[in-house]
């Protein structure tokens, strides 16, 4: 009996993480490239690491320094080494990332929650949570692949080892927890510093634990790891000067509104659903008292953040965006915690704790009827930022960028619908007068997103000023300095002045 159902769980897992995959790639079905403006900026760092031999510090659209280190470099070592190694292109790839990573945080997340309740069921529910989860244009989410999402499973991965290091008191667990920890710092910089928070506390209950860990580890080696990590920390940020690197460190980590470009801010019971939070609530109540008290915290700090912003407009350490991520990630076992110990209680008031049929029968239909409410679930605010209204572009674009790439070589200057710059470099390896901002931004913004509205005369002193080669448009255009070199339903002109 124990072995028809083990098959049973592996079936139910499997069926789950497949529905997780093309949940998440259906923003895909009708569109095979990068979505989200991040994604597209972080494929061209990518890919100027590759073009380089290494991680240049600089805006590969403008042709200019970035204003900051690459903060993730992690993520785009990745990327870079991926493409290297299997010669697959990037451009019609990406879209499969983040899908298959929903995979492999959806199974990162059933087993941390499996193996620190000893409940199937509460890791099944933590599993239906996380693929419930929104994701829109401003939050990110995990229907984009940024490493924002490539951390979510190093996240539970780290959780898990490091309490079970304390459980277990096992020196080489808690060792590897750090080092996961260390590792989230170089993908993700705010990931690594909102587990901070927990992590501190958590040490703070077990300190007799830690102790006893610390005990069975060479102290050299504890020292010799802090002091990497700490060299690594100011070769990041230093910026030739103390006063320089004040100014620079207090710039990463006071967050003001706008810092997303699009800032909203989100009723987060009805972002997460109300039902999940009903459920989560009795979790963090049943939680703190269990291995789940890990949650609690984070879940807390997560809150805190977002309504210091609500109250006083800025948030330091972590953006707020962000952090109403982290809140609905940290409320996720919880509220897998809460709908258990309602099952459980319904169990007991119908009487069928010794009925173990009808016990399992109705698990089944309460989990189902569950995990259709929380799919249904709607919020208008995340619907209306679920997608662009501007793709970054269409198959004639990328057709045209294709010609481009193919006739006209590299380093030119583009100028480019606005919504499609983000395109130019990944697929061309060419320039462009301004970028939307995302991962990356600068340029003139203005003149380029008002470009096609000027008349010849305001047109020609942009291009003066930029330095541009080439137009691309998508209607025709009559200045006599322009000669029309591809004559499609995306026009080339070069420039002659």
């Amino acid at each position: 009996m124990k072995n028809k159902d083990s098959h049973l769980n592996y079936i139910i897992l499997i069926i789950l993480l497949a529905f997780a995959f093309f949940r998440t790639y259906s923003i895909h079905f009708n569109y095979r490239f990068p979505y989200h403006h991040d994604e597209w900026q972080h494929l061209a760092l990518s890919m100027q690491a590759i073009e380089e031999g290494y991680n240049k510090q600089h805006n590969p659209y403008l042709d200019i320094p970035n204003y900051h280190a690459d903060l993730e470099p992690g993520f785009h070592l990745f990327l870079s080494s991926f493409f290297l190694i299997t010669g697959l292109d990037p451009i019609l790839t990406y879209q499969y990332f983040a899908a298959v990573f929903s995979v492999i945080s959806g199974l990162a997340i059933f087993l941390c929650c499996y193996r620190l309740s000893k409940n199937f069921l509460i890791g099944i529910l933590s599993l239906i949570v996380f693929i419930s989860l929104p994701s829109n244009v401003n939050i990110l989410g995990k229907d984009f692949f940024v490493p924002l999402t490539m951390v979510i499973p190093f996240i539970f991965v780290y959780i898990l080892f490091f309490l079970q290091s304390f459980r277990e008191k096992n020196s080489n667990k808690f060792i590897f927890s750090i080092i996961l920890l260390g590792l989230l710092f170089f993908i993700h910089p705010p990931s690594f510093i909102i587990l901070l928070f927990p992590s501190l506390f958590e040490i703070l209950f077990s300190l007799n634990k830690v102790k006893k860990i610390l005990s069975n580890f060479p102290k050299q080696h504890l020292y010799l790891i802090f002091l990497l990590f700490v060299v690594s920390i100011v070769l990041l940020v230093w910026k030739g000067s103390i006063e320089g690197t004040k100014n620079y460190v207090l710039d990463l980590i006071y967050f003001e509104p706008g810092w997303g470009k699009l800032e909203i801010t989100y009723f987060i019971p009805l972002l997460f659903g109300l039902v999940n939070t009903l459920f989560a609530v009795l979790g963090f109540v049943k939680g703190y008292k269990t291995e789940f008290r890990f949650f609690t915290t984070f879940s807390f700090i997560s809150l805190s953040i977002t309504a210091f912003f609500n109250l006083f407009g800025f948030t330091l350490f972590v953006p707020y965006s962000r952090a109403v991520h982290y809140t609905m990630l940290a409320l996720i076992p919880l509220t897998a915690t809460g709908f258990y110990a309602f099952l459980k209680y319904l169990n007991n008031f119908l009487n069928l704790k010794q009925k173990i049929n009808l016990k399992s029968i109705f698990s089944l239909i309460m989990t189902l009827f569950f995990m259709l409410i929380i799919l249904s679930s709607k919020y208008d605010l995340d619907l209306k930022y679920k997608y662009y209204q501007n793709l970054v572009m269409t198959e004639s674009d990328y057709e045209t960028l294709l010609w481009i790439k193919d006739n006209l070589g590299e380093n030119n200057v583009f100028i480019t619908p606005y919504f499609m710059t983000s395109a130019v470099y990944p697929i061309t390896n060419n320039q462009v007068i301004s970028i939307i901002p995302a991962q990356l931004e600068g340029g003139l913004r203005e003149d380029n997103l008002n470009f096609y509205n000027y008349d010849c005369e305001k047109q020609k002193g942009i291009i003066s000023e930029s330095g541009a080669h080439y137009i691309l448009s998508h209607n025709k255009l009559d200045c006599d300095f322009l000669e029309e070199i591809y004559p499609t339903q995306v026009r080339i002109y070069k420039i002659k002045l």
